[in-house]
């Protein structure tokens, strides 16, 4: 990624824009405390099957890996 420094330091992704996305305004109001959000998310869904895809570009073997219940 041409700028990851600078996205991981404002702890924001690389939008267009320079808005947070969704998931960072809905995990939580700090960075602390969005952490431990998601980490408890990927626990739940399982490690391996945390994914940035689309609905549509998840392949069957994929969806096999979430551990929740869908």
């Amino acid at each position: 990624m041409e700028h990851k420094e600078k996205f991981t330091k404002a702890s924001k992704g690389p939008r267009m824009d320079g808005k947070p996305g969704n998931m960072y305004e809905r995990l939580g109001n700090s960075d602390e405390e969005r952490q431990k959000n998601l980490a408890l998310i990927k626990a739940w869904v399982g490690e391996d099957a945390w994914l940035l895809k689309k609905r549509g570009d998840i392949t069957k073997v994929e969806l096999l890996k979430i551990k929740a219940k869908y």
